[in-house]
């Protein structure tokens, strides 16, 4: 499991340019690996002000940057803030790991709304594609003053080999090309972001979440995953006898595969529905349970290692609904993905 930290100094500090703080990073070590992530204020001008909700959220306005610029025209693409980034290998000196000893995987959101959208790519393992990064690189002894940053591929490769810190600060505008060049700073929303690394074997050995919320965006929990409603529920159906309930079964687990149980998670699962002219599901459902067993009110009780919600059909008019399963309380956990059934009552 994660061992999550917040507002946390970096080991050994903060060695990308000077005058950047330590302090204010969402970490995870484990393994002897230390992986952080952080918002901070980079427009108009540069300040060591992160606005961390103390969550591993990280609060900022919804603006687009006028001035402050190093590269040649401005953008109303580029954000205010940036986000920054920490991998220590070996940050207590106990696993001996340098930095080409593992794999990486760096997810950008773009999608402003609580679903996500990811960019994802290995942001330190070199490639044909990016032979070089210009990543402060260093061991636990580095300072800000004595970073390596790679002249070339050839030496890129010589301090992966040889060092176990690489750190830097990025602005979403370095990614703003298709099809995620629809990235609006001046949008209210929620965007994910998530560092993690991996052994030889493709497992993940420490992994770091963040989400900023921008102009005002209300904070959200760690995202549990659906793999869909239980038969007969799993696929769109249609109801001839609209006298009955429909059960829908679901099981939430966390990003490593474990178990969401009653014990984890305080606010309960809730139905939400839309609906739309009548439209033919795929398969017939006649037998159900009688109404009497149905649920009362939306939210999903949990046993036998999964959440239930008993849905009444009597009384509803004939229509296609589309039944979704989604969080009590979006501060708590958020389910991405999420289950979704249609139905059809006839």
């Amino acid at each position: 499991m994660a061992d999550i930290e917040f507002d946390e100094d970096v080991t050994p500090d903060v060695i990308f340019g000077s005058g950047n703080d330590n302090g204010a990073f969402t970490t995870d070590r484990r393994n002897g690996i230390e992986i952080g992530l952080r918002g901070k204020v980079r427009f108009d001008v540069p300040l060591n002000v992160f606005n961390s909700g103390g969550d591993g959220t990280y609060s900022f306005d919804a603006e687009y940057a006028t001035t402050g610029f190093w590269w040649d025209q401005p953008s109303t693409s580029t954000p205010l803030w940036n986000f920054e980034w920490t991998v220590n290998t070996d940050f207590d000196d106990t696993s001996g790991l340098v930095l080409n000893d593992l794999t990486y995987e760096l997810g950008l959101d773009f999608d402003p709304s609580l679903g996500t959208n990811f960019l994802q790519f290995d942001l330190i393992t070199p490639s044909v594609f990016v032979p070089v990064f210009d990543h402060s690189i260093g061991d636990n002894s580095t300072t800000d003053a004595a970073d390596s940053i790679a002249s070339d591929a050839t030496n890129y490769s010589t301090l992966l080999s040889a060092n176990n810190v690489a750190q830097n600060s990025w602005n979403y505008e370095f990614f703003n090309n298709s099809p995620f060049d629809i990235f609006d700073p001046t949008v209210v929303g929620t965007y994910a972001i998530y560092l993690l690394a991996k052994d030889a074997n493709g497992n993940v050995v420490a992994k770091s979440d963040i989400r900023i919320l921008v102009g005002g965006a209300l904070p959200v929990g760690p995202e549990l995953a659906c793999s869909g409603f239980e038969p007969p529920l799993n696929e769109d159906v249609s109801v001839d006898k609209p006298n009955r309930v429909l059960p829908l079964r679901i099981v939430l687990t966390d990003e490593l595969g474990n178990l969401q149980t009653s014990d984890n998670i305080l606010s309960p699962p809730v139905l939400q529905f839309t609906y739309t002219a009548v439209v033919s599901g795929t398969a017939s459902l006649t037998e159900l349970e009688s109404a009497g067993k149905g649920d009362d009110g939306n939210t999903f009780s949990f046993g036998n290692d999964k959440w239930a919600f008993n849905l009444k059909t009597k009384g509803l008019a004939a229509c296609t609904y589309e039944f979704s399963a989604v969080s009590g309380d979006i501060e708590e956990y958020v389910i991405d993905p999420t289950c979704t059934v249609s139905v059809t009552i006839n």
